[in-house]
């Protein structure tokens, strides 16, 4: 069940790449007012992909270079409880919205100016995009689970830092009564949060600048984040799909080998243990494995594409994806998270109705 803990917060979100519009999303998806201003006289054929997340937001356009709409933008600024910012530092200033000027008319103000960089330093006004985030972080040679590879680091998805960071900085934005906090502790006044992407994601990796030292998950030649770890990485299967083995403890573990009909006890090392799953993966199709280790406690699943998603049983129990169409093409869309529980006594009454339910269809059949 979605709620809405933002309901009767404005947010003005100036239209930009992706992470402001992501976090605009976000917000609109809790209940905020998301009032997503667009420069007409932009030439920027990459904002488009902006728009595509412009659901349950409403629209303005206005000629951010024409003095009449500048008003209009501080107008529409200075009347809004969050302002999202997502160009490179000073191009707010320029085009006549201060923060210092705005928090004067509105001292509540939040503004959250996301950047790749930072607001200072030598950098602070330099492009850039998720790789190259990712690359200063520190991060990019541990996501191939070694930081002595010699291999050149392979660009992941545009994920990391423009969503995960992004996304990740600004999570606090769900909860009202957090806004409601911040604004208190600051004396009932607004503030200016300084997002760099770059310092986000390298925070986000924490966990592996504090174990990077551990040849077990990083450097030996099957460690376990290595990408060659038989007990974690992926095997394709007899339809050339994938499934995916995590089976890090060793309760898992034997109960994966019992399923692969593996005794280890007569394999003599992880490159032969390798080849014997890998084999035994090719043996049946990804559906098979699937109900195979279905109910199975061996911390295996299925690799699963952004058009199977919707289809699969634990998504569409709990209604994970809704069903949507961009430029023509139906996709499949998450759902935003966290949902509202069901309280006990509302899951029990549920419950009990499935239960009757599924009781009187199967007397049907008899």
């Amino acid at each position: 069940m979605a709620f809405h803990f933002l309901e009767g917060v404005k947010v003005v979100e100036l239209v930009g790449l992706a992470p402001v519009p992501f976090c605009g999303m976000i917000l609109a998806d809790f209940g905020a007012e998301v009032i997503l201003l667009v420069n007409k006289s932009s030439k920027n054929p990459l904002a488009n992909f902006g728009l595509r997340m412009g659901q349950k937001k409403s629209f303005i356009q206005l000629e951010f270079d024409k003095e009449n709409d500048r008003r209009k933008l501080r107008n529409i600024c200075c009347g809004a409880d969050v302002l999202l910012d997502p160009f490179r530092p000073g191009t707010l200033e320029a085009i006549g919205l201060d923060p210092a000027e705005l928090t004067k008319v509105n001292p509540g103000l939040i503004v959250a100016r996301v950047t790749g960089f930072g607001q200072s330093g030598p950098m602070s006004a330099r492009a850039g995009h998720d790789i190259n985030f990712v690359a200063l972080s520190g991060l990019f040679p541990m996501l191939f689970g070694n930081s002595r590879a010699s291999f050149p680091p392979w660009p992941p998805a545009n994920l990391l830092a423009d969503f995960a960071v992004g996304e990740d900085e600004k999570r606090f934005w769900h909860f009202r009564h957090l806004i409601e906090q911040f604004v208190k502790s600051f004396g009932g006044r607004g503030f200016v949060l300084d997002c760099a992407m770059t310092e986000g994601l390298a925070y986000l990796g924490s966990f592996l600048f504090l174990s990077r030292h551990e040849p077990w998950l990083w450097h030996e030649e099957f460690a376990l984040f290595s990408g060659k770890c038989p007990i974690y990485r992926t095997y394709e299967t007899a339809d050339r799909k994938w499934m995916a083995v995590g089976a890090v403890e060793p309760k898992f573990q034997q109960k994966l080998f019992e399923i692969l009909g593996i005794s280890t006890e007569k394999i003599d090392g992880m490159a032969k243990l390798t080849r014997e799953m890998e084999n035994a993966f090719r043996g049946k199709t990804q559906g098979e494995w699937a109900i195979i280790f279905e109910g199975e406690d061996a911390c295996v699943t299925p690799v699963l594409n952004m058009d199977e998603v919707g289809h699969y049983e634990q998504h569409k129990r709990r209604n994970a994806f809704l069903r949507g169409e961009v430029e023509g093409e139906a996709v499949w869309v998450p759902k935003a998270v966290p949902k509202r529980m069901e309280t006990e006594k509302s899951q029990t009454k549920a419950k009990s109705e499935r239960t009757e339910r599924e009781k009187s269809q199967m007397r049907a059949k008899l």
